[in-house]
């Protein structure tokens, strides 16, 4: 078994990127999701976030094939709001590790990744909207999935 490394993704990894992307959205679907990836876009979407100064991905390789992948990007919250003097949180969008290499601790590994880069990039909080579940839930949104949020140290 390969050494599994952890680095940023470049955008020679977009066709392998696009696939996992499309692995990972055929589950959702699965699972309830109620629309599907556009499968015909992907590939130049992640290169346009791949390019930006606000998103990152990093990705798990071995044995020179991509096994999983997170995206995080980081938001200037509107001037008049701010959490711990600071008006930047981060979100991570998306994380998938492949089912033939699930519980090695990749998932472990990228979401640190994405935190230190959330970290360097001045956010001080990875997001969540707790508060407005009720406000959903009363207007008859269907719930498909939670955000959970923790502060960066």
């Amino acid at each position: 078994m390969g050494e599994i490394s952890i680095r940023p993704a470049t955008v020679e990894d977009v066709g392998q990127l696009s696939n996992m992307y499309c692995e990972m959205y055929d589950i959702l679907f699965s699972y309830g999701m109620p629309y599907r990836l556009n499968e015909e876009t992907i590939e130049e979407v992640l290169t346009l976030l791949l390019k930006a100064r606000t998103s990152k991905y990093f990705v798990a390789e071995k044995d020179g094939e991509l096994v999983g992948f997170v995206a995080v990007d980081v938001v200037r919250m509107d001037r008049k709001l701010s959490y711990d003097e600071s008006n930047i949180l981060g979100h991570i969008k998306d994380i998938y590790v492949s089912s033939s290499i699930s519980r090695a601790g990749i998932g472990t590994r990228l979401l640190s990744m994405a935190e230190d880069w959330a970290r360097d990039n001045g956010a001080t909080i990875i997001v969540n909207n707790e508060p407005a579940h009720n406000f959903w839930n009363d207007s008859q949104y269907e719930v498909i999935g939670k955000i959970y949020c923790k502060k960066l140290e």
